[in-house]
């Protein structure tokens, strides 16, 4: 995660928020949680999802952002202490082996996870399909799994430099392995971002 942690300073400079509003809006309005809902975020990067959850949450549930990248985690702990939120947790943690047990650390009470978001990430993941079962694993039956992220089958050049700049894959169609999956149901799939690549994917755990 070396990589990681030294693109974390140039990271939302190189990936700012204003590129993936529309996308990242439209997939958390996916999550389809209500107010006292425990969500987890992975990874969770430099946080910029974060304000748009706490838009919905405001200061109830629980934002779990988990990430294996303790550069990323730095400036997603900035961001929080900065804007002074309270019920936001960080984990450094691998996405493939984060577990039940896990989650049962962060709290006395049990932790019921009503949503998973999977943003901008998979595509970057040499254990993606680990990282979808775990999801599947950890959240409620009846909780939502969304996933954002790119897909070129054919990368141009600003693909390419996807490519270079987030050491990933944009030729990896993510989401079918999620609409693979038995304990899924309504899934649903959205292309329509001006942002060319970017997609959003969507389940019920059953």
């Amino acid at each position: 995660m070396k990589y990681y942690d030294i693109f974390s300073y140039l990271y939302d400079l190189l990936a700012p928020d204003w590129y993936y509003h529309k996308p990242r809006k439209f997939a958390i309005e996916k999550l389809d949680f209500k107010k006292n809902s425990n969500i987890i975020v992975l990874p969770c990067g430099t946080g910029q999802s974060f304000k748009y959850l706490k838009n919905q949450l405001k200061s109830n549930g629980l934002i779990i952002g988990i990430d294996y990248s303790e550069g990323m985690l730095t400036k997603a702990r900035k961001k929080i202490r900065k804007k002074g939120w309270d019920n936001i947790i960080t984990l450094h943690e691998d996405a493939a082996r984060f577990n039940k047990s896990d989650i049962a650390s962060i709290s006395e009470e049990e932790l019921n996870i009503d949503a998973i978001y999977l943003e901008l990430g998979l595509s970057a993941m040499p254990e993606w399909k680990k990282v979808i079962d775990k999801s599947l694993s950890l959240v409620r039956v009846g909780g939502k799994i969304v996933i954002m992220d790119w897909y070129m089958e054919e990368p141009n050049l600003w693909g390419r430099f996807i490519d270079l700049i987030g050491n990933a894959d944009v030729t990896r169609p993510t989401w079918e392995y999620l609409k693979s999956r038995k304990e899924v149901k309504d899934f649903n799939l959205n292309h329509s971002f001006k942002n060319g690549g970017v997609f959003v994917a969507s389940g019920y755990k059953v």
